[in-house]
Order: structure tokens, then sequence, then C-alpha cells
């Protein structure tokens, strides 16, 4: 029988928690999940999630209701204040766990002549693609060590003391493909032309088990964060038919050859 909708946070109540092999119980509700017609979903102060089956007579005080919203309130300030400092150390610098880029899409569409004057050995080897390829590569040494953070958006300065220049993304939204401009555009490329095209099925296919993609705002420019985690097997990535192996050593993007592969995944994966 559905619930009446008068059920509210503050309110006791006997629930069926989530897990059906647990018997019914009972508490104040903290915060309400899903209310229907059908059911109400709510979690109490205890953390039970569950079902609501009946209000029960008992009903906090109006000043437990006021103590638990006090409550509620100091925890959102704190989770919030952990957030930002968690963003601010992702500006402290580059180190073993953070790796910025300035483009994702710098030579997408340089011409031969632009790609001549460059002369990198990157760029002779693998022309417009080689901005999305060093990205790959960036990616797999994450997976293949600690995890980490790619932030695209930042020009690392390693002259004058060091001072990282935020330029942001904007400019990268006009050169997304079939006008798919924006954040959720440049979200999809990341994944369409970089995580599909270079790394194996076993990542692509469970990509949210290891990336996080947000958008952060700093200095008013958007920055892309790509969330790494660490791999539990090993990562090759596949470039031009050929598979390379990468791993973080301090803030530099390293590739690992021949037995130096087989050590490196015996160390790590056993």
């Amino acid at each position: 029988m559905a619930i009446k909708k008068t059920i509210n946070i503050g309110m006791y109540v006997s629930i069926t928690p989530k897990n059906k092999n647990s018997q019914s119980t009972h508490g104040m509700i903290k915060r309400i999940i899903k209310k229907s017609s059908k059911e109400t979903i709510v979690e109490l102060v205890d953390g039970t999630i569950g079902t609501v089956l009946k209000p029960l007579v008992m009903r906090a005080s109006t000043r437990e209701i006021k103590v638990f919203r006090s409550d509620l309130k100091k925890h959102s300030s704190n989770e919030k204040s952990k957030k930002a400092r968690s963003n601010e150390a992702l500006f402290s610098g580059e180190n073993e766990l953070i790796e910025y880029k300035l483009s994702a899409l710098w030579s997408q569409n340089l011409s031969k002549k632009e790609l001549d004057e460059l002369k990198t050995s990157e760029i002779k080897r693998y022309g417009n693609k080689t901005s999305k390829i060093i990205l790959a590569k960036v990616i797999s040494s994450f997976l293949n060590t600690r995890g980490g953070n790619l932030i695209i958006g930042i020009k690392e300065e390693k002259e004058h003391g060091r001072i990282d220049k935020i330029i942001g993304i904007e400019e990268e939204f006009k050169k997304l493909r079939n006008r798919d401009y924006g954040t959720d555009g440049y979200r999809r490329m990341i994944i369409d032309d970089i995580i599909k095209p270079y790394f194996p099925k076993t990542i692509f296919n469970h990509f949210n088990n290891y990336f996080t993609i947000t958008f952060l705002e700093r200095e008013g420019k958007i920055l892309c964060n790509i969330e790494i985690k660490k791999s539990d097997h090993h990562v090759f990535i596949t470039i031009d038919g050929k598979d390379h192996f990468f791993i973080k050593v301090d803030a530099q993007t390293r590739e690992l050859q021949g037995k130096q592969i087989i050590d490196y995944i015996k160390s790590v994966w056993g």
C-alpha cells in the first residue's frame, strides 16, 4: 500500500531495509531518497536505507529536529571544505599524481606545412593524431602506476619560477566534430577519440570503473579534469598496430620495453 506523501525529514518511521534479508527497523529520517505514489525510500540517521512501511506515532521534537538539521548543515559545510581543499591540491604543480596538458586538439587541424615546421619526433611519427596520442600515453601511465589526475587547459611554465598558466579549453570547443560543442562534446571526444581507439576493450567497456571526467572553473576559465584510478591489471595501449606500455616516474611519463615490462608487471600485479 502506498504511503501518503506526509513523510518528512525528522519523522520517525518503520522501514524495510534495502537488504531484503534484513528485518524491518525504525528510526528518524535523515534524507528522503525517493518519493512516489508507490513507495517512499529514505535514509535513517543511522545510515540505514529502505522503503517506508509506516510512520510511527513518535516524532522528533522541535529541538531534536533543529539539532539534527544543524548537524546536517555542518556536515555539508565540511564536505564542501574538503572538496575545495582537494581541488586546490590539483593546482599545486605537477607530480606523480598530477599532470597538466595545454590542449587535447592542438595538432588536429595543422596543415602539412605546419606539421613539417614543428619537426618533433612525435609529430613526424603521428602527424595530426599527435596531441591525442600524447594524452593516451599519459592516461595509460596513470593506470599502470598509482592513478592520478590529468588536467587539460593549463600551460606548464618550466621557466620563470615555474608559474603554471591557466589557459582553459574553451577555444578547443570550436574544433570538436559535428558541431558537438561544449563540455559534453569534449567529454565524448575524450572517450571516442582517445580511450576507444588506443585502449583495450577491458578498459573502454568498463570506462566508469577507471575514469571520472569533470570540468573545473579556474580564473574564469574551464578546465577538463580526468581522474584516473589505478588499473587492477596491466594496460598496454595500441598505436598504429603496435603495443606500448607506459608508467609514471615522478612527474614524467616513461615507456618501458622488453624485460623492463615483465619485471614491472610482476612487481606490481604479481
